[in-house]
């Protein structure tokens, strides 16, 4: 399924926005029994499965943030039709609504900002037979007068309804649907609010690290590959928990097969950092992790 155009951004928007930092420990349900005793190192060292190969002839599931499908209608004109199912407890139609919403309260806080500077690649300008400067300057008209069309529509929408975005995220995820819980760990300012409001409740900000991380591994266990890659980011950086390389290795081993494509040239670098030890528990961790 592809987004509709007006509202494609957001869903690329949403796919680079980076989550929170910083957060004690969530140990994974577990890892204990990867533990390798001296004994047995060496057997379990050779019974290591090989990293993962692409297998020939299968097919590449779809990606969570490629399946979102909006119908290309205005904000308003959406949220009024996906209020009543949302309200009923449905939880993709409150992922969906949360996605309008969202992009509204986007749009009213950016009104009037600066356009971010922008690259353009000089083969495509060849094609095209425009100069840098003009083809910028033409995109951005194009931007602003969408984004004007978009501004009308999520003015109709009451301001106390946009204001609520992070309350459809919160149901969405909790409800099970895998986008939401995909992409909760990215929007703590929608759940939590802004830098000050974080500071005042260091419980809220406790509790949604602990949920991020809750949902990424609900997502994980239905088999995403993007939850897999964000929970290895998470172990390898030691932001939302704390720091454990064998277990970041195996989720980025467990997202590659879950995906059916080669392990990247990074996990490759990893792996000269690991023991031959922790390779092997990493290894027999992600045979368990991956679908």
């Amino acid at each position: 399924m592809k987004l509709a155009p007006r509202w494609a951004p957001l869903v690329i928007l949403l796919a680079t926005m980076q989550g929170l930092s910083g957060c004690g420990e969530h140990p994974l349900p577990g890892t204990a029994s990867t533990a390798i005793s001296a004994g047995d190192e060496p057997q379990a060292i050779a019974a290591a499965t090989e990293p993962h190969k692409p297998a020939a002839g299968r097919s590449r599931p779809p990606s969570l943030l490629e399946t979102q499908e909006l119908p290309d209608l205005p904000a308003d004109e959406l949220a009024r039709r996906l209020n009543p199912a949302a309200a009923a407890g449905d939880p993709r139609a409150a992922s969906q609504l949360y996605l309008v919403l969202a992009r509204c309260r986007y749009l009213a806080r950016n009104a009037g900002a600066e356009p971010q500077p922008q690259q353009v690649d000089r083969a495509l300008l060849d094609r095209i037979k425009m100069s840098e400067q003009a083809f910028i300057a033409h995109l951005e008209a194009s931007t602003l007068a969408g984004q004007e069309k978009e501004m009308e529509a999520c003015q109709k929408i009451p301001a106390g309804q946009i204001e609520q975005a992070g309350d459809w995220l919160r149901k969405a995820a909790a409800a099970g649907d895998p986008y939401a819980q995909l992409i909760y760990i990215d929007r703590a300012e929608d759940l939590i609010g802004g830098a000050t409001e974080m500071l005042r409740n260091p419980g809220k900000v406790a509790r949604f690290r602990e949920d991020a991380i809750a949902y990424l591994r609900s997502a994980s266990a239905a088999g995403s590959p993007e939850a897999m890659s964000r929970l290895s980011s998470a172990y390898l950086s030691g932001g939302v928990v704390d720091r454990d390389p064998v277990v970041g290795y195996a989720y980025a081993l467990a997202a590659a097969a879950a995906a059916n494509r080669a392990v990247p040239a990074d996990v490759r670098q990893l792996e000269a950092q690991l023991t031959p030890s922790q390779l092997a528990q990493g290894r027999g961790l992600a045979k368990r992790l991956a679908p």
